[in-house]
């Protein structure tokens, strides 16, 4: 997993993750900006959301 896979998922909405994927992408990009948004969030759902708000 690298930082373009999950830049391109969240770009996608994560329409195309489960949670196991969800996972992953944490336990494997953890220095990622993004990342500061995924802790503490268990939903996917809740998750974009929170990116798409930060990005607009």
């Amino acid at each position: 997993v690298t930082s373009s896979d999950l830049s391109r998922t969240c770009n996608d909405g994560c329409l195309n993750i489960d949670a196991a994927t969800f996972r992953r992408l944490i336990r494997y990009a953890p220095t990622l900006n993004v990342y500061s948004h995924m802790r503490g969030y268990e939903s996917l759902a809740q998750l974009c959301a929170t990116l798409e708000a930060s990005q607009s």
